[in-house]
Parts: C-alpha cells; sequence; structure tokens
C-alpha cells in the first residue's frame, strides 16, 4: 500500500475537565476513548447537564469555565485553578462549593466519568497550524490553538484546510498511533470567548462561517492506539 507523509504533530493538547483551560503536553497516550485522561471529569448542574460553552440536550452553557485552568498532578489527579484562588484539588471536599461561589450557581458537582469522556463529537480533534493562521490572517484579534480546543496541532505545509482531504482516510500518526478522520469540525461560540490571553470577538466565528462553511479543523477516531510526542509524523495509508 503506498503511503504519503502529510504533516508532523507540532502540540499535544489534554483538558482534564470539560470546557475548561487545558495544557499542551509532551506526551500523549491513546486509546479508543481518545487522548488518556482527556475530559475525564466535568461540572455537572443540578438537571444533570453538564457544564459546557454552549446549550444543547446534553450541556448547559456555563460562562466562567474557561477562567479556569485544569492540570493533572503527580498522582493523577486533577487540579483546579480559579482565578485569584489557590489551586484546589479534585478529591477536596471544598471543589464543589469553590466551583459554586466562582460560578455562581446555587447545585454544582465535579464529576468524573468512567464511561466515554465528556466530548462534543469525537474522540480526537486536529487542526493544521496553517488552518489556524489563515484565521488569524482574517481577524483582529488574538488567534491561536486555544480557540479550537484541539487535540493535536498540525503542521501540513502548503494551503490552510489540508486537514479536510484527509477526511474519510487512514491516517497513521507516528510508529503506532493510526486514526480515521472522520469529518469536518463545526465551530461553535465557544471561538468567540474569552479566555486568558484571548479577546473576545464575534468576528471569529463568523469569519468561519463566512468563508469555510463553519468549519475549522477536523474529527478521527481511534483505530490503534499507542504513544505520541510531538514530531511524529502523519502519513496517509
Amino acid at each position: 500500500m503506498s503511503t504519503s507523509v502529510v504533516g508532523t504533530v507540532v502540540q499535544l493538547w489534554q483538558y482534564p475537565v470539560k470546557s475548561m483551560l487545558g495544557r499542551p503536553v509532551e506526551a500523549a497516550e491513546l486509546d479508543a476513548q481518545g487522548v488518556l485522561g482527556d475530559r475525564r471529569y466535568a461540572v455537572r448542574d443540578a438537571d444533570g447537564k453538564i457544564g459546557s460553552g454552549k446549550n444543547s440536550r446534553r450541556f448547559r452553557r456555563m460562562d466562567g469555565l474557561l477562567d479556569i485552568a485544569a492540570a493533572y498532578g503527580p498522582d493523577g489527579v486533577p487540579v483546579l485553578t480559579l482565578p485569584g484562588g489557590v489551586p484546589v484539588r479534585a478529591d477536596d471536599p471544598r471543589v464543589d462549593a469553590e466551583l459554586r461561589d466562582y460560578l455562581g450557581l446555587a447545585v454544582i458537582t465535579l464529576v468524573r466519568t468512567e464511561a466515554e469522556p465528556f466530548v462534543d463529537a469525537s474522540p480526537l480533534h486536529l487542526v493544521s497550524r496553517q488552518s489556524i493562521a489563515w484565521l488569524a490572517g482574517q481577524v483582529s484579534v488574538t488567534v491561536d490553538a486555544r480557540r479550537f480546543r484541539p487535540n493535536l496541532v498540525i503542521d501540513a505545509p502548503g494551503a490552510p484546510f489540508a486537514e479536510d482531504a484527509w477526511i474519510g482516510r487512514v491516517v497513521r500518526v507516528g510508529p503506532e498511533v493510526r486514526i480515521r478522520i472522520t469529518e469536518a469540525t463545526l465551530r461553535c461560540v465557544m471561538t468567540n470567548a474569552c479566555q486568558p490571553g484571548l479577546e473576545h470577538s464575534g468576528t471569529v466565528l463568523k469569519t468561519i462561517a463566512d468563508h469555510h462553511d463553519l468549519t475549522l479543523g477536523v474529527q478521527a477516531e481511534v483505530i490503534s492506539g499507542g504513544t505520541l510526542v510531538p514530531g511524529a509524523a502523519l502519513t496517509l495509508e
């Protein structure tokens, strides 16, 4: 079978808590559910809805989640850092009260899923830095990977949106991981949202809608898991 190298991984991102800030990581383990530890926790309200940047049947928009940073500690428990607050562990009895106070909601619980992660669509999300750079050149506000919350940022030399051509294809990433690109990523108001270092702007989503059918980046499912590090090559099978 012929193969073709189409890009290189330049960043790996992990988001321990749904809709909170994540962080780039030096290595990531992938399995059928995506990046290990990704979106395994979420904030749940009294109606059982999951805190998100948008409203849907499953999710409830909770303004303020993007102000909170979440990262796994050395023992594998997420540590949450609220603006102006002292970091609090996910297993600390105080965590729910701190979240309630900050978000201004009477009933809030930080929960961990033992089943599928709290993802919107697919287990894995990729975007090329060329696509990000294109959008940055169209608007007057800061645009970087944080607006799109990808798991993998890819260098795909050439024109933007190269990742669109991979939809329906199997891609090998590094020596172990194989993924199938399933669909383009439909963007939502999260791309406009304010977060530390990024100002709010309604022009971001409008520009994507006007110029690229409201999509940027692609979704994927994991066929074969393994370890990924920056520098891993993407090869079309």
